[in-house]
């Protein structure tokens, strides 16, 4: 993903996951009564160990643990802009 549109594509992800939270609750009331709760606690929290170990993979998420080199770095200007 390009530098320049990396803030519009991570902003739009956030908005569709804010609008699909109502869905999500109302999914997960009707699944903890057709399963039993504790299979579907069960299985909520091996997705979401699953999520949180992708991160790990992600090399964009690497980039940013390296941080930026203040002493060369020009203010008031964009990430994209720098030399």
């Amino acid at each position: 993903m390009h530098r320049s549109v990396r803030a519009r594509v991570f902003g739009t992800t956030t908005a569709n996951s804010f609008v699909a939270i109502p869905f999500g609750q109302l999914i997960g009331g009707f699944m903890a009564e057709w399963l039993r709760v504790q299979l579907y606690i069960g299985l909520v929290a091996g997705i979401y160990v699953a999520v949180v170990m992708s991160f790990l993979v992600t090399p964009v998420l690497h980039e940013m643990d390296r941080g930026r080199d203040l002493s060369t770095a020009r203010f008031g200007q964009g990430w994209s802009q720098q030399k």
